[in-house]
């Protein structure tokens, strides 16, 4: 059962003043909605404990939006949260959006905080609004690309993007990583993310000959309207023995494909493993009550993203826009995914990354990278 609050600015009681918090995310896909329902539990605790500003009580409300992971409505999506007097956004989902929307944000002092947009080019342009709960792909890739060059020691490298802003980027960065590094790609090529369908890519694999596969973007299955998936296609080639992804996507049926075909697949997620967290298992007892969407990593950079705000508002004394960007830019604070502050470009400081193996059908992690 979620709070009711008036619009914002609107009197509840003497003293007391409900305050907007924009949420945008493709709210009709499991992370989005996870993040969203992650930023409604950090505001119900902390309209429950609660907050003052200026001797003020606060009663924070999440306006959330679906930018269904599109810029122009993201663009809309930021002017309207704007036209709304939000004091801050949680947001853009995905890097697109995120970099469409950072300068609008800018413009009108509205601090952008994103739990999820990785992009190196995010928090590049020089924006005093523009933050982000998780370390960008530069960091990423290099830490990917040491793992593949130091670790499994591959020679024949082929990389896989999924077509997306994202996927693109991020296989460019670890290209240039691995070129820089004497590594050999042997191939690369784009397979969109709305397709099963990887004929191309398996006949480009069997050319190529590659030991080891990057696949950076979103991996799907096959269906029923394509002869196979890639790690069907790859089990039936037998070959590359190693397969690197850019995140923890891949779901269980290419677990167990890539079980059957003897493939060593790895991953880098943002964050240490949950169960290392010490207020892990709180917090996964009290979203696991009230939602039923599944926890990643960026479901704890939502629930932090709000706190942080919380915290800046609370040190500013203040609920003006441009002196709670100014207060993020210097702001320490312990949150549920451990320390966080961020640097003059708004990129947290120091992240963390935990390298994953799928084991007997599971992911298993191999080692914390990072802090």
């Amino acid at each position: 059962m979620y709070l009711y609050c008036v619009p914002a600015g609107n009197a509840v009681g003497q003293g007391v003043r409900t305050v907007q918090i924009g949420f945008a995310a493709p709210l009709t896909e499991m992370p989005g909605k996870s993040g969203r329902d992650a930023a409604l539990l950090a505001i119900d605790e902390i309209n429950a404990r609660p907050l003052y500003i200026a001797g003020e009580k606060i009663v924070l409300k999440l306006l959330d939006q679906d930018d269904k992971a599109d810029v122009n409505i993201a663009i809309l999506t930021a002017r309207y949260f704007i036209a709304s007097k939000v004091v801050a956004v949680v947001g853009h989902w995905n890097s697109a959006a995120s970099i469409a929307t950072a300068k609008i944000y800018s413009d009108a002092g509205i601090a952008e905080i994103s739990p999820s947009s990785t992009s190196t080019e995010y928090t590049q342009q020089g924006l005093p609004t523009t933050f982000r709960m998780v370390g960008h792909d530069g960091i990423r890739t290099n830490y990917i690309g040491e793992h593949v060059l130091r670790t499994l020691r591959a020679e024949r490298i082929m990389v896989i993007d999924d077509a997306t802003l994202f996927g693109k980027a991020i296989a460019d960065q670890f290209i240039n990583y691995i070129q820089a590094n004497g590594g050999l790609i042997s191939g690369r090529m784009s397979i969109s993310n709305k397709t099963s369908n990887y004929a191309l890519a398996l006949e480009s694999v069997r050319q190529a000959r590659p030991d080891l596969i990057f696949h950076a973007g979103r991996l799907y299955s096959g269906d029923l309207n394509h002869s196979e998936s890639l790690l069907g296609g790859l089990r039936r080639l037998g070959f590359p023995k190693n397969m690197v992804l850019a995140e923890v996507t891949i779901d269980p049926e290419s677990m167990r494909e890539a079980a059957l075909g003897d493939i060593n697949i790895f991953s880098i997620s943002p964050g240490i493993p949950f169960e290392k967290l010490p207020r892990w298992k709180s917090f996964q007892k009290n979203f696991t009550a009230r939602f039923s969407s599944r926890i990643t990593p960026y479901t704890l950079s939502a629930y932090d993203a709000v706190y942080v705000l919380a915290e800046a508002m609370k040190q500013a004394g203040s609920l003006d826009p441009p002196r709670i960007s100014a207060i993020l830019h210097n702001i320490k604070y312990v949150g549920l995914t451990g320390p966080i502050s961020f640097d003059a470009k708004g990129d947290v400081t120091s992240p963390s990354y935990t390298l994953y193996q799928i084991k007997q059908g599971a992911w298993v992690p191999i080692s914390v990278l990072g802090r």
